[in-house]
C-alpha cells in the first residue's frame, strides 16, 4: 500500500516531535525512540513504525533539509572528522591523538559501558587465609 503524502504542516504528538529531532540527530530509529521516551523493550519496533508514519516521515525529511541548510554540526560530520583525525594521527605517529579519536568513535557506537564496576573482593578473604597459612607453615 503506497504511503500517503503529507503536504501541509503535520500534526505530531510531543513524543513524535521529540523522536523526529532525535532521529535527525542520531539517524538511528531505535536510539531516537528510546531517548524520546518510548519503551526500551519495543524501541526498535516503535522506531520502525514511526518511520513508516507519513506525518513523521515528512517531518523528518523537512528537519534533515533544515539541518543541511543550517550548516549545523551533525553526528555524521563529527564522526567523519574523528575518522579523518584518527587517520592523520596514525600517519604522524601521534598515538595519543589516534587513541582519543578511536575512543570517540567507540563511545558513539556504545562500545563502552557507562557504569563499569569491578569486584576485586570476590574470594579475597579465602586467598588471604590460604596465604596466611602458608606463611605460618614457613616460620
Amino acid at each position: 500500500m503506497p504511503r500517503k503524502r503529507v503536504t501541509k504542516k503535520a500534526k505530531l504528538t510531543p513524543k513524535e516531535r521529540r523522536f523526529v529531532e532525535l532521529f535527525a540527530l542520531h539517524l538511528c530509529a531505535t536510539k531516537a525512540a528510546k531517548l524520546a521516551g518510548y519503551s526500551e523493550k519495543s524501541a526498535a519496533t516503535t522506531g520502525w513504525r514511526l518511520l513508516r508514519k507519513a506525518n513523521v516521515a515528512y517531518c523528518i525529511e523537512r528537519r534533515l533539509e533544515r539541518m543541511g541548510d543550517d550548516n549545523s554540526v551533525t553526528v555524521t560530520s563529527v564522526l567523519e572528522k574523528a575518522q579523518r583525525n584518527y587517520e592523520l594521527a596514525v600517519k604522524q605517529g601521534d598515538i595519543a591523538a589516534a587513541n582519543k579519536a578511536t575512543e570517540l568513535l567507540g563511545r558513539h557506537r556504545g562500545m563502552f559501558g557507562k557504569n563499569v564496576t569491578h569486584n576485586f573482593a570476590d574470594g579475597v578473604a579465602e586467598r588471604l587465609a590460604r596465604a596466611e597459612a602458608r606463611l605460618k607453615g614457613k616460620e
